[in-house]
C-alpha cells in the first residue's frame, strides 16, 4: 500500500503502481478487443521495484494474473500474454523519461 506522492513518475505515483496500472489497463484492452481469446474480466498485477535509497533501480518481479476459460492451455496463454504485454513497459519507460526531461527536475527545488 502506498500513501505518498513521489517524484519517480510524472503522475507523482510510485513506479510500481504506474507499472501495475499500465499492465491491468493493457490486459483489459486485449480482453475487450479479443486480441487474446478466452481471458475473463478478473485480472490482477503486482510489480516489485528494487530501490537504491529512494531511487528505483530495477523491476525485480512482475506477477500478472487473469481469470480465463477452462479450455485455454495455460502454457499457450502464458506465452501469448508475455508477448502481448511486454511492450507495456517500453511505453511506460518512455513516458517517465519524457516527464523527467520536461520538468520533473524543477520539483526538486
Amino acid at each position: 500500500m502506498f500513501g505518498f506522492a513521489t517524484k519517480e513518475t510524472p503522475s507523482l505515483m510510485p513506479l510500481a503502481i504506474v507499472l501495475s496500472h499500465a499492465l491491468t489497463d493493457k490486459l483489459r484492452a486485449v480482453r475487450e478487443s479479443g486480441e487474446i481469446k478466452g481471458i475473463l474480466p478478473d485480472g490482477k498485477a503486482q510489480v516489485t521495484v528494487e530501490y537504491d535509497g529512494d531511487k528505483p533501480v530495477r523491476v525485480d518481479t512482475v506477477v500478472l494474473s487473469t481469470q480465463h476459460e477452462e479450455w485455454l492451455d495455460v502454457s499457450d496463454l502464458r506465452k501469448e500474454i508475455t508477448e502481448k504485454m511486454a511492450p507495456v513497459y517500453g511505453d511506460v519507460a518512455k513516458e517517465i523519461a519524457r516527464g523527467i526531461k520536461e520538468g520533473m527536475k524543477d520539483s526538486d527545488k
